[in-house]
């Protein structure tokens, strides 16, 4: 039932043109909202899931592939 109304919200949502940040951060509000859980443990688990080291090493490689990119360094890698 909640994984059901999740997808749905966010398929909705997709369809109305809503950037998929917004999709997320809603499918996963009222995930929360009709689960039973307190809105409190969204900020606590965003920040224990920003604690994992081998996560953030995602956004960082592609940084650097973009300012790689950007710079022309990459043309003279390959």
């Amino acid at each position: 039932m909640i994984l059901a109304a999740t997808v749905l919200v966010f398929v909705i949502l997709l369809l109305l043109s809503v950037p998929i940040v917004y999709c997320l951060g809603a499918a996963g509000v009222v995930g929360l909202l009709l689960g039973g859980y307190p809105l409190q443990q969204l900020g606590s688990s965003m920040i224990a899931a920003s604690q994992s080291w081998v996560l953030l090493a995602i956004p960082s490689f592609i940084f650097a592939g973009s300012l790689m990119e950007r710079a022309g360094m990459s043309n003279s890698l390959v």
